[in-house]
């Protein structure tokens, strides 16, 4: 399963689910460069950066690849309740969102 949010302006504009026949990062590369050429058209301009979660081990190859596919800078999640996986990602934002506002 592949997830991409699109943000513009911090407003979140689209969300892409979709099921891979495969982990190979070229099927990931499948959907991410008609998911830019989107973003381009209907939002007025090329995405800056991407940010890659789940990939584990696999994390720098892929933030490599996609940085010379996309053009675009490309870093891993970052947390600062620890790592985002691909099973926390998700639960780490909800709690540092729950600690921002208490």
């Amino acid at each position: 399963m592949l997830t991409v949010l699109v943000r513009d302006k911090g407003v979140l504009k689209l969300v892409r689910c979709l099921e891979l026949p495969s982990n190979h990062l070229d099927d990931v590369v499948g959907v991410l460069l008609p998911t830019f050429v989107y973003a381009e058209d209907n939002l007025g301009g090329r995405p800056a950066s991407l940010l890659l979660c789940g990939f584990g081990p696999g994390t720098a190859e892929a933030q490599t690849r996609l940085h010379e596919e996309l053009g675009v800078e490309v870093e891993p999640l970052r947390s600062a309740l620890g790592a985002p996986g691909e099973n926390n990602a998700g639960l780490l934002g909800y709690l540092r969102s729950i600690a921002r506002n208490n």
